[in-house]
């Protein structure tokens, strides 16, 4: 049978989350003023139109299947645990918007998957934009009136691995802390297919150190220290917390190689970002009974915009997954692609083409 793929024109996130482009999407004061969560609503409303309209193209609406990649991931895990895709009430259907998600590199359980200080950030956007702070009602009204580049052009830095405007826990849309609603097994009627790309971490390592020759001793202690402080806010237990890592995360058979500093360095990265989150939502879901598949991508295209020493990073499965290589390059994807590009494309193309069909 012929699969159907329909697309939503998302709002594009970052590289370590979501910029302010989603600030129209996601913006929330917290309260009744703006409850947030818009762009989730935005994704649930095209898939009532799918559901109750795509009959018509020759699909079939009780065998529809989300995905998406990275913050897209994080979404389509969220909306697995929304209650707003149970059902369509324009409907007769009981079977829920949609039956299967696959989740590429992101899960509702990662650090940037959603906002825990909406307020916070929508205070700082209309600072910058000369808004009223004192009267949230006043504030989104000033927002609303402010042209769609002043908002998208404000440099708004959430706190690391986290996000500024993205999901919140609402009461409704996502009613609850996603680990919460995971353990309740709120997300086990949905087929679920997730994984992650070998080398995730990448653009962190770039960012952190100069690593074209690897990783230096220093380097590699201030990066773990940089870690630790971003992301845990009490002082007890960090130092203890830096020498686990540093120890966890040492070859010590090679301790002293700046490349294998570096390899170890990335896999932190990924394993925190992406892998542990991602094992988590899988064995919570598995726990169920449900159906779960897991992969990990271990390839990359060959381009002169990746390092040679770099494995498959954040988004590398993405041409792939759309068969780009039996297209040729496009400027998102500057691939060298060969005859191996185009055979592991057909061969992934068809893993998710027949998870589509049957789960």
């Amino acid at each position: 049978m012929a699969s159907l793929l329909c697309t939503k024109n998302f709002k594009a996130p970052g590289s370590h989350g979501y910029i302010c482009l989603l600030c129209p999407g996601f913006l929330s004061t917290g309260d009744q003023s703006a409850k947030g969560n818009y762009g989730l609503l935005d994704l649930i409303q095209s898939l009532r139109w799918t559901s109750e309209n795509i009959a018509a193209f020759g699909g079939d609406p009780l065998r529809i299947t989300v995905f998406g990649s990275g913050a897209g991931a994080s979404c389509v895990n969220l909306l697995t645990l929304s209650h707003y895709s149970e059902g369509n009430r324009w409907s007769n259907s009981t079977k829920g918007l949609f039956q299967r998600a696959i989740a590429q590199s992101g899960s509702a359980l990662s650090s940037w998957a959603v906002s825990f200080q909406p307020a916070k950030y929508a205070r700082m956007l209309a600072r910058k934009v000369g808004c009223n702070l004192e009267d949230t009602l006043e504030l989104v009204s000033c927002l609303q009136k402010k042209q769609y580049k002043e908002l998208v052009d404000q440099d708004i830095q959430p706190a690391r691995y986290h996000i500024a405007f993205g999901p919140v826990i609402d009461g409704d849309v996502i009613p609850d802390d996603p680990q919460i609603l995971m353990e309740q097994g709120e997300f086990l009627n949905y087929d679920i297919m997730l994984g992650v790309n070998q080398g995730e971490g990448l653009k962190f390592v770039e960012l952190i150190v100069d690593n074209e020759n690897g990783v230096q001793a220093n380097d590699f202690d201030y990066a773990v220290s940089s870690f630790v402080d971003d992301l845990y806010g009490y002082p007890e237990g960090k130092d203890i917390l830096r020498e686990t890592i540093k120890f966890m995360y040492t070859d010590w058979a090679d301790r002293h190689n700046p490349e294998t500093r570096r390899k170890t360095l990335l896999a932190l990265f990924t394993d925190h970002q992406w892998v542990a989150p991602a094992v988590a939502t899988a064995d919570l879901h598995s726990s169920f009974g449900s159906p779960t598949y897991f992969y990990a991508f271990y390839h990359h295209c060959q381009t002169e915009q990746v390092p040679p020493w770099a494995d498959a990073a954040h988004g590398d499965e993405i041409p792939y997954v759309f068969g780009l290589p039996m297209i040729g390059p496009t400027e998102l994807f500057p691939c060298n692609f060969s005859k191996n590009d185009v055979m592991l494309s057909a061969v992934v193309m068809t893993y998710w083409t027949n998870f589509a069909k049957t789960g």
